[in-house]
């Protein structure tokens, strides 16, 4: 036997000596591992099954990783479990040691006590409450009392989460599968606080909000992928505060708004990516503010008429009436005929009758009062145009099946008969002093109504004959020169005799304050709609004449913009189409959407001019005949009922 040998020998007998000693001595004690600030005690029958590990771990390791300490005396267990079960295991007491050895002490009883789970796979680490695989084998989750793991299925890390004393704190990380961080946000004792931040799976910012105490503070922005910002908005505790702004990928703004205290407040303005407007609305503590305006892609307003309506029934008076004075227009017995006659218009153009529809109240009240406005003889009113209008609306009332008198209809359209002219031609007032255009304009249109509705037609057929008649024998003389008219066929006067516009003009309580191209304009305008109520042709030589002077006063800005002028001319150039509806459209229809009130009480109006008409009969008669000009597609037909 040589040297080898022998001392081989002689460590088996020791070894076994050893284990004999172990198994013969019955080991009943305890061990105290100091810990500030509490003291563990291990049991060693508690330790000996190998199903107390995880117990065990707890026991011992706890004390070193949640709690400092200067001195500590560890008690180890070192189990031998082998294939046969063997319940043999050893217990060593080791002596105080500093705290430089407390982390490798701590790797020691983990490497002991490990072999009771299952193989952790190489990404992962050995200290472990919860170790959950993917069916591929692969870790799917490791958690530790500060730390958890979470791995994509390819084994790339998902996300990496940090706490300390059970809630979140420090950094948490996302990962995408491709290894890309996805998303960082710190944590102070469970709260976010600091910035947040998110990526695209190119690694391009995404998003970064800052937080505080776990409440957003300061700006919030988010990127598309290319870099340019998409939106930006700032946050003062929790709440939006300030200017809101979003943008399109092509650098356009999309979105502008205003924040006050976490509610919106002032202008917001939303974008077609032409650059064109495609909402606007006013806010005010987080609450509309008048009504929000729609446009389309070239930059026209849709019209939202039940603002309007809303703004007749808030302004109606209790017996039924509409007061100008009240609207913005003078007050005066006649002018509020003519505003609750166009009210009570405006309704009936929606669909709504004393019968029917949301309003019906309003509109029942509001005939009551104008029928009772009507004398024993017929009249309405000494001036003609005020009585042709009340005539309008009540003959138009009578055609949607209303109930008013239809006797006291057909006796206020007789009055008018009596007082044409022989040439067609109707008078300012009852006296017939003066034949303005605007007087013969208004009686057409009552007259026309009326014939809609089926009253009096053959008498109002011989009528507009005579109108007719006088139209055809004078349109050689209306263009004598460009812009220049005879005075019987602009003003009304049976005499040739030439008169100057001023002279015309003063005449005219509707037109008399408007400049001399407007006037002459409006009056051009008005002839025509009245030609086209008497069925005239838009291919006659009188209209074609017409079309292209409307076009050059229109094209070198002779046209001035005033209510009645828009709708006398949208009808004809309706009709005429071409060149002349282009330019309606482009210039005049943009201009009345854009010129409304957005906001307040006058939501969904027209501010009356300073001077004239608008003056005189306020915002409901400048709203119904604007009003009026943005429904022409359908509302022309059921005029004319052509």
């Amino acid at each position: 036997m040589n040297l080898k040998s022998i001392v081989l020998l002689s460590l088996v007998i020791i070894i076994m000596g050893y284990l004999l000693f172990i198994f013969i001595t019955p080991i009943k004690t305890t061990r105290t591992i100091k810990s500030s600030p509490q003291s563990i005690n291990i049991d060693k029958e508690q330790i000996h099954r190998t199903d107390k590990v995880d117990e065990v771990r707890d026991t011992i390791i706890k004390p070193f990783t949640e709690e400092p300490f200067d001195k500590k005396i560890i008690a180890t267990e070192s189990k031998n479990i082998n294939k046969s079960n063997s319940k043999q295991n050893s217990l060593k007491v080791i002596k105080q040691i500093d705290n430089n050895q407390n982390q490798k002490l701590i790797n020691d009883i983990l490497r002991l006590i490990k072999s009771s789970n299952k193989p952790i796979a190489k990404n992962d680490a050995v200290n472990h409450d919860e170790l959950i695989h993917h069916p591929n084998g692969n870790i799917k989750k490791v958690s530790t009392p500060n730390e958890t793991r979470t791995y994509h299925g390819n084994g790339q890390l998902k996300r990496l989460t940090q706490r300390y004393e059970g809630k979140l704190h420090g950094e948490e990380r996302l990962y995408f599968e491709n290894g890309n961080l996805r998303e960082l946000i710190t944590y102070i004792n469970g709260n976010k606080d600091g910035q947040q931040k998110h990526w695209y799976v190119s690694g391009k910012i995404y998003e970064i909000t800052n937080w505080a105490n776990n409440i957003k503070n300061g700006d919030h922005i988010i990127y598309f992928e290319n870099g340019k910002i998409e939106s930006k908005e700032y946050f003062i505790n929790g709440k939006r505060h300030g200017g809101f702004k979003q943008w399109y990928q092509s650098g356009g703004i999309k979105v502008q708004a205003f924040w006050n205290d976490g509610k919106k407040d002032g202008l917001e303005i939303q974008y077609y990516e032409n650059g064109n407007k495609k909402w606007e609305a006013i806010w005010e503590n987080g609450i509309l503010d008048g009504q929000a305006v729609k446009y389309d892609k070239e930059g026209i307003a849709e019209f939202d008429e039940s603002i309007f309506l809303s703004y007749l029934q808030k302004t109606q008076e209790k017996d039924g009436h509409w007061s100008c004075q009240k609207t913005d227009g003078m007050a005066g017995h006649d002018n509020d005929l003519v505003v609750t006659s166009i009210a009570i218009l405006s309704y009936l153009g929606a669909g709504h009758t004393d019968k029917v529809g949301k309003y019906k109240h309003m509109v029942k009240k509001g005939l009551a009062w104008l029928e009772s406005q009507q004398n024993e003889k017929g009249f309405y009113s000494n001036r003609i145009d005020h009585h042709s209008i009340c005539l309008m609306t009540m003959a138009e009332s009578l055609g949607m099946s209303c109930k008013v008198n239809k006797l006291k209809i057909e006796k206020a359209i007789d009055l008018l008969l009596k007082l044409q002219n022989i040439d067609g031609l109707f008078p300012s007032t009852k006296n017939k002093k003066s034949y303005p255009v605007t007087a013969t304009y208004f009686t057409v249109m009552s007259l026309k109504s009326a014939m809609v509705t089926e009253i009096k037609v053959e008498s109002i057929k011989e009528s507009f004959q005579r109108l007719r008649n006088t139209f055809k024998e004078r349109d050689a003389r209306y263009f004598e020169a460009k812009k220049s008219f005879s005075s019987s066929l602009v003003h009304g006067f049976e005499s040739q005799k030439k008169l100057s516009l001023l002279e015309v003009k003063v005449h005219d309580p509707w037109l008399k304050d408007l400049d001399n191209n407007s006037y002459i304009a409006t009056v051009l305008t008005i002839n025509c709609l009245m030609r086209q109520y008497l069925d005239e042709s838009s291919k006659s030589i009188w209209m074609k004449k017409t079309n292209n002077v409307l076009i050059d006063m229109i094209e070198d800005r002779d046209f001035s913009y005033h209510s009645l002028g828009m709708w006398s001319l949208v009808l004809p150039s309706f009709q005429f189409g071409g060149k002349l509806w282009d330019l309606w459209m482009s210039i005049f229809s943009k201009k009345i959407i854009n010129s409304r009130e957005l906001y307040g009480l006058e939501a969904g109006t027209w501010q009356p001019g300073s001077q004239g008409y608008e003056k005189q009969y306020g915002r409901i008669f400048v709203t119904s005949q604007l009003k009026l000009c943005l429904e022409v597609w359908h509302r022309y037909k059921s005029v004319t009922n052509n």
